[in-house]
């Protein structure tokens, strides 16, 4: 969501730990449901679609559980395969795998498609570092958070790599977000310990400790994530 790359030089890896959702977008995920219609996905060979013009994915608590690629083995699985609600695609309409951002600074959406004006640098000075320093702002982050979010999962991304900023507490508000509103990510809270703006740097320690708080953090609320 950044409207300019990142001088990934001038700035420490942000520490990551997978997140998966406990929900889908659907409110009905947490129940057994399909979707009929055609379908399209990737294969396991590069640059290789499969496109299916008669199929039905059935989903259970979230997880795809039954998969029926032709008119026959749909009705048979409609028949025989308790699929539950069942959503007719349009004519028009197509299913696809959920998209993947590798590269989100969650706290940039504040300002994204705007601030186009000035060489990196200068523009991360001027745009980007107090945009994130607002973040110490708790309540600030879950607004940006939340509307980043359900922008994302509007567009069909599900899943995704995502920079906080150096707050910590912020760090596990966008978790939060992430598992309440069912978008899997990996979350990583930012380290930058020079090169900031004026109130936004932390000492390496700082960095180190908040890291480890965030981690410990996502564990609790995700059993089994792992850094």
């Amino acid at each position: 969501q950044s409207t300019k790359p990142r001088a990934t030089h001038r700035r420490r890896a942000a520490q990551s730990v997978s997140v998966k959702p406990r929900t889908t977008m659907a409110s009905f995920a947490a129940n057994r449901f399909a979707v009929r219609g055609r379908l399209v996905h990737a294969t396991e060979t590069p640059c290789v679609l499969e496109y299916v013009e008669d199929g039905l994915v059935v989903v259970d608590g979230g997880a795809i559980v039954a998969v029926a690629k032709d008119s026959p083995s749909v009705e048979s699985l409609l028949r025989d395969g308790d699929p539950g609600v069942v959503v007719e695609l349009a004519a028009t309409d197509f299913l696809v795998p959920g998209l993947v951002d590798c590269h989100v600074h969650a706290a940039q959406y504040a300002y994204t498609g705007t601030a186009t004006d000035k060489p990196l640098m200068e523009w991360l000075q001027h745009y980007t570092f107090p945009a994130e320093r607002r973040c110490a702002d708790v309540a600030y982050a879950r607004r940006v958070y939340e509307k980043l979010v359900d922008r994302l999962l509007a567009n069909g991304t599900t899943c995704s790599a995502m920079y906080a900023t150096i707050h910590v507490a912020a760090t596990k508000v966008l978790v939060d977000v992430c598992l309440d509103k069912g978008h899997r990510c990996v979350v990583g809270k930012v380290c930058m310990d020079r090169n900031g703006a004026e109130g936004y740097e932390e000492t390496t320690a700082a960095a180190l400790a908040g890291t480890e708080e965030v981690i410990e953090y996502v564990k609790a609320r995700q059993p089994g994530a792992a850094p």
